[in-house]
């Protein structure tokens, strides 16, 4: 595919994904191609793999986005993480659209609600509920100064510090942010 979602690097090596769901990995030997392993019971309700993003951890570890979970790719093997093989996670987690790290390596997944990967392997559901913390699509999502902020398609903003949710008034909000960050 020519539609390249993300591109990382990792020491030397970057990474490129692609939204059918194709990893490649170029280095100064070249160019490989990594296939994915994903059996249709892994798709959970989804016809084809997509990928929507990427992100390495402190570890050098790859965690892809796609639609049917988060997969941990560790060089070697791939491990996928989704709410019919992960106890923490409910039903929620299947579309994984963004992930975040914060500076102590927990993750932070954008799927239909947010869920944290502390650095322990534990996952958390830091929406529980709130509809307005329900990501589906193309959320806005990214981890700064200690914050993680978050933004959806019913315009609002909010970040999370200290384990709580603060949201920001629209009309607290200087003209044209909302076009801005979408």
């Amino acid at each position: 595919s020519d539609d390249v979602k993300a591109i990382i690097q990792i020491g030397d090596t970057k990474w490129i994904g692609t939204y059918d769901l194709i990893l490649m990995q170029i280095s100064d030997d070249g160019w490989e191609t990594i296939p994915v392993p994903v059996s249709e019971e892994d798709l959970l309700f989804n016809e084809n793999p997509l990928l929507y993003c990427m992100k390495a951890d402190d570890e050098g570890n790859i965690w892809l986005g796609t639609n049917f979970g988060a997969v941990k790719y560790d060089g070697e093997q791939f491990e996928i993480f989704n709410h019919t093989n992960t106890a923490e996670t409910d039903n929620t987690f299947q579309d994984v659209w963004a992930i975040e790290k914060d500076e102590e390596g927990n993750l932070y997944f954008a799927s239909f609600e947010i869920y944290e990967r502390s650095t322990d392997g534990h996952f958390s559901n830091l929406s529980d509920g709130d509809f307005n913390l329900f990501a589906y699509g193309d959320p806005r999502f990214c981890y700064g100064n200690g914050k993680l902020w978050f933004s959806s398609f019913g315009h609002n903003i909010a970040f999370r510090e200290a384990g709580e949710w603060t949201w920001l008034e629209q009309d607290s909000l200087p003209n044209g942010i909302m076009n801005g960050i979408r």
